[in-house]
């Protein structure tokens, strides 16, 4: 009898890796890489210059809320109430039909646009959106309410799609990058509904603060250009950075769905303050009363 014929046939098996040890090991390993990564992404230093984009298109916003909004109103010859007031109202609103729009429908429209790409696009429609006021109502004299459709409807449709892209493609850039970003929001609302009006205030003409935000979106744009990482493939796995499509997302919606209630409802309520109780307030305090 051979040496081989001694061992027994379950320890020869026993030896053998089996699939489900190698998908473990597999699983495993794509875990400590995730882990490693993840803690890569932690140390980056901050590019706070991206700072900068994020207040130069958030501006263009700005303007569509409050002080602004209202030396539009007036530079269109509309009082404070009646039905024409009322009707531009409602076209100052197509600002959150143009977010609403592509912020859910962006992944359908403009699946097949690079995340990267879709930012320079939503830079484009803010700028033209933001073009508008100065150039066509206080240069020009035009006072048609056609106009407040069509700025703040472009100025929607391009926050819609940069808000949530933007952040999305500096995220190569680690937490911290993300943290000087997202504190260009607030910081956008307070140079122009503060600082920008009490310029106003000694003096300098409200067209000159219209002109300013439109200048200042190239400016961001060229920031983005020389600071932003290429596209997500380039420099990351696809199962780490890659936006995933709009189909796969749905097919795997138990996996993020119980996650982003709490994220929605916050979401609710600070926009349903920040657009509502906001104006409302300005407008009360700045009627014929």
């Amino acid at each position: 009898m051979t040496d081989l014929e001694d061992v027994e046939l379950e320890d020869i098996v026993g030896t053998l890796p089996t699939e489900a040890n190698e998908a473990a090991e597999v699983q495993g390993s794509d875990v400590s890489a995730n882990q490693k990564n993840t803690a890569e992404l932690d140390q980056q230093p901050a590019v706070k210059s991206l700072l900068l984009v994020m207040i130069c298109i958030v501006q263009a916003y700005a303007t569509t809320n409050g002080p602004l909004r209202h030396k539009f109103k007036v530079a269109l010859n509309i009082q404070d109430s009646g039905a024409v007031s009322e009707v531009f109202t409602q076209a100052a609103v197509f600002v959150q039909y143009g977010k609403f729009a592509m912020t859910l429908g962006q992944n359908i429209l403009l699946g097949s646009i690079s995340p990267k790409l879709r930012v320079w696009l939503s830079m484009a429609l803010v700028c033209l959106g933001a073009l508008v006021i100065p150039l066509v109502v206080y240069t020009f004299g035009c006072k048609g309410l056609w106009t407040v459709f069509v700025a703040y409807g472009m100025i929607g449709l391009g926050l819609g799609i940069f808000e949530c892209t933007f952040l999305s493609v500096i995220t190569p850039l680690g937490k911290l990058t993300k943290a000087w970003a997202i504190m260009g929001f607030p910081a956008a609302f307070g140079i122009i509904n503060i600082v920008m009006m009490t310029f106003v205030s000694v003096g300098l003409p409200v067209s000159a603060v219209f002109w300013y935000v439109f200048a200042s979106i190239p400016i961001g744009a060229l920031v983005f250009g020389f600071r932003a990482p290429v596209d997500a493939q380039h420099t990351a796995k696809k199962s780490e950075f890659e936006q995933v499509t709009f189909r796969e997302s749905m097919l795997d919606w138990r996996s993020w769905t119980l996650k982003l209630i709490p994220l929605a409802l916050a979401n609710c309520i600070s926009h349903f303050v920040m657009e509502n109780v906001g104006p409302a307030a300005f407008d009360t305090f700045n009627g014929p009363q």
